[in-house]
């Protein structure tokens, strides 16, 4: 029996681009293309491709925030 490719009418790219669509991974402060999708128990799961350090994180944060004058 083969796994479904959608849950609730949603496929894994579906589900990411909703999932990302206003926000950053918490983890990892990547997006969408930074992470793997699993299906576990009809629910849709993103999973960190690579945690970047926490100097990585910060830098992406400044250059979100950075305000010119």
């Amino acid at each position: 029996m083969k796994a479904p490719r959608d849950v609730d009418g949603l496929t894994a790219s579906k589900w990411a681009k909703e999932q990302f669509e206003f926000e950053y991974c918490a983890e990892c402060g990547g997006d969408g293309k930074d992470h793997t999708y699993a299906l576990l128990l009809g629910h849709w799961f993103a999973r960190c491709k690579a945690v970047p350090s926490r100097s990585a994180i910060e830098r992406r944060e400044a250059k979100l925030y950075a305000v010119t004058v």
